[in-house]
């Protein structure tokens, strides 16, 4: 019996990491695959801006909320090159912009005067 267990929670933990590896954006919320979309963002950019892409994917889901991070982080781990995977971090924030459009256009006709 313990045998069986053991086996099953390695099936399950595989299989975890496999989903992580091949899809991250449509692993559960719960897992945070940010991390992973950051050290792809570095690698390509070769820059240590880790913690910045970090603050970044936290501001956008407060921003615009767990959905808003799916689609940037699927862009930049099939990105090519750092100015494509920085445009995919540049999109995930118009998006987020534009889903929140209602405050976004208030804050700035307060900026601009009335």
């Amino acid at each position: 019996m313990k045998k069986f267990l053991v086996l099953a929670v390695l099936l399950i933990a595989g299989g975890a990491y496999a989903g992580y590896y091949v899809a991250p954006d449509k692993m559960p919320l719960i897992i945070r695959p940010e991390s992973r979309a950051c050290s792809r963002f570095t690698s390509l950019c070769e820059e240590k801006a880790s913690q910045e892409c970090s603050n970044y994917f936290s501001e956008l889901r407060k921003l615009g909320g767990d959905e808003s991070i799916r689609k940037p982080i699927r862009c930049v781990m099939d990105a090519q090159s750092c100015g494509e995977a920085a445009g995919c971090l540049a999109g995930g924030g118009v998006n987020a912009v534009m889903k929140s459009g209602e405050q976004f256009f208030k804050g700035l006709g307060k900026s601009l005067g009335e």
